[in-house]
């Protein structure tokens, strides 16, 4: 159960209880039950990719994605892992010390593939709360550069939700600048149409979303053209 595919939750279990491996079921209940509706059977249904978590070069869990985009929520996870403690992604030995923070941890892996260094998730909608935790770590790491670049979701009528995308960069931004006043370095890039990363680069090509990003604005010109907008 690596990075890739669980066809069938039957074949996860024929794997896992393979005398090879030596683990029962009562083994792969416990590492795999997932916060879901209809349990952790839901592997190999819905939710067919796996994605490990891993921090400190040790797998903490996994979380399974959904493959179809209109499936809620995207991401199904572990029932005891702890997502809020370290942004997904982020390296130990990363020198640039630039992060590009966006929602789900498919995003990160998918502009990681295309070359896009410093691509992280936080596996939610905004920094706050617990996530200030993700926020400390990364200023422990001594990153001088933070972009956030996260989902554009659509309204209840089908348009683009640029209110609840504001509330949440706006949330984040103070969670960011509470913990760390003085930090210059904060941007926000904006897409142009209903999306998250990994969508976007897969259907309009890395050169795109580098474009995204290079458009980011200061966080301070991000709040003053939109903060009278909502």
């Amino acid at each position: 159960l690596g990075f890739g595919l669980v066809p069938a939750w039957d074949k996860v279990e024929a794997y896992i209880t393979n005398p090879r491996q030596g683990f029962s079921l009562e083994d792969l209940k416990f590492a795999c039950e997932v916060r879901s509706v209809d349990g952790y059977t839901s592997v190999g249904k819905e939710y067919i990719l796996s994605i490990p978590f891993r921090s400190g070069g040790k797998i903490k869990g996994f979380l399974f994605r959904s493959i179809n985009p209109d499936t809620q929520p995207k991401y199904i996870v572990n029932k005891n892992l702890d997502r809020k403690t370290s942004f997904f992604n982020i390296s130990t030995g990363y020198e640039a010390k630039t992060l590009i923070v966006m929602e789900g941890e498919l995003d990160a892996l998918t502009a990681t593939s295309k070359g896009i260094s410093g691509a992280v998730a936080i596996g939610g909608a905004y920094l706050s709360g617990e996530r200030r935790a993700q926020i400390c770590d990364a200023f422990n790491r001594n990153v001088q550069k933070i972009t956030l670049c996260l989902d554009l979701d659509k309204d209840k009528d089908g348009n683009p939700d640029y209110a609840k995308r504001f509330n949440a960069n706006r949330r984040s931004i103070i969670s960011i600048l509470d913990i760390k006043p003085d930090f210059k370095k904060l941007y926000v890039a904006e897409f142009p149409k209903p999306c998250d990363p990994d969508e976007f680069i897969r259907e309009m090509g890395s050169e795109s979303f580098l474009r995204i990003l290079s458009s980011a604005k200061p966080w301070w010109q991000y709040l003053s053209d939109n903060i009278t907008k909502f």
